[in-house]
């Protein structure tokens, strides 16, 4: 009742997936390590800290994720699936976590995913498989892509120079 004269104005192109399975590997990254800033030896990129934020008192209300400076590492070993070899999980809802939610949003999802192809860029000119590839060529390509940094603030990294 009271929508009459409502009608469908527009609709998505494509659907979108909010959560998946996710792996088990031999490493689990957790929410308490993430936020806490852990880092890694063998960490492949960045994560981006961010809080939720709700301005609306209503409990329905949508809210919004503001960034807050780097959170912590991501290890080259949540991207590796337990068992399996030769394959790298590239998508941030898919790879090795307690709860697929701390990886989920858009900016892990870009950033893991860079990570992923760089590394099988590294792994292939390396002539390895990703769980004997050397983590230093990993991080070298990933560096060099602008998804692993040192400090907290994300470097700028003109498209130039990924050519």
């Amino acid at each position: 009742p009271g929508l009459e004269n409502s009608f469908l104005l527009q609709t998505a192109e494509s659907l979108g997936v909010r959560l998946s399975r996710h792996l088990d590997g031999d490493f689990q990254l957790t929410n308490k390590l993430l936020t806490a800033g852990t880092r890694y030896p063998d960490a492949v990129a960045r994560a981006v800290g961010y809080t939720s934020v709700k301005k609306h008192p209503d409990p329905k209300a949508w809210g919004a994720q503001v960034n807050a400076p780097a959170a912590g590492d991501l290890p080259w070993r949540i991207f590796l699936p337990k068992g399996v070899d030769g394959l790298i999980m590239g998508a941030g809802r898919s790879l090795s976590v307690d709860s697929p939610w701390i990886l989920r949003v858009m900016v892990h999802t870009m950033i893991t995913g860079n990570a992923a192809g760089a590394a099988a860029a590294a792994t292939v000119k390396g002539g390895a498989t990703p769980q004997s590839v050397p983590i230093g060529a990993v991080q070298a390509e990933c560096r060099r892509q602008g998804c692993l940094w040192e400090g907290e603030a994300a470097p700028h990294v003109p498209p130039a120079a990924l050519a």
